[in-house]
């Protein structure tokens, strides 16, 4: 067997692996949890419809200073300043994934990093928030199965 035979062979084996959304949302939902405990506290991940979330909450005003983000330290600065420490104040970052479309041949996401200091109610329509975002489109399975985590990386430098 050549070297294009074993790769026609490989690619199908790919395609074969992921020919449903099923299988992908599982790739996906799999690289998230390995992103989870790298990047946030506590993580849990959630799903609706065509919508993941992946959601870590920072109750350690001390750890969360850490982080090497400007306009979040200024903010939990504020907030362990203006929230007494018997109220929990809170960082609460997340990735959302919005599926846009999803089949073993094409697709494309919308990939949004977000850190909220809106405490105590943390609504992600208040404007205590910062985001980094990405889309990713593919036309080939495994531009997909390197481009997620790549992009999961650069997004995710917002927690860092």
């Amino acid at each position: 067997m050549n070297d294009l035979e074993v790769k026609r062979e490989w690619e199908q084996k790919l395609r074969a692996s992921f020919q449903n959304s099923e299988a992908l949302t599982a790739f996906m939902i799999h690289t998230l949890e390995s992103f989870a405990h790298r990047y946030l506290n506590d993580p849990k991940i959630e799903s609706q419809g065509q919508v993941m979330w992946l959601t870590g909450r920072e109750e350690n005003m001390g750890q969360a200073l850490k982080t090497q983000h400007a306009q979040i330290k200024e903010a939990v600065k504020t907030l362990a300043k203006n929230v007494p420490r018997e109220a929990k104040p809170a960082i609460v970052s997340r990735v959302k994934i919005d599926i846009l479309e999803l089949s073993a041949d094409k697709g494309k996401i919308q990939l949004t990093a977000q850190v909220n200091w809106a405490h105590p109610g943390h609504a992600w329509d208040n404007s205590d928030k910062i985001e980094k975002k990405k889309t990713l489109t593919w036309d080939d399975l495994q531009d997909f199965r390197k481009g997620f985590p790549l992009a999961l990386e650069e997004i995710c430098d917002l927690f860092l």
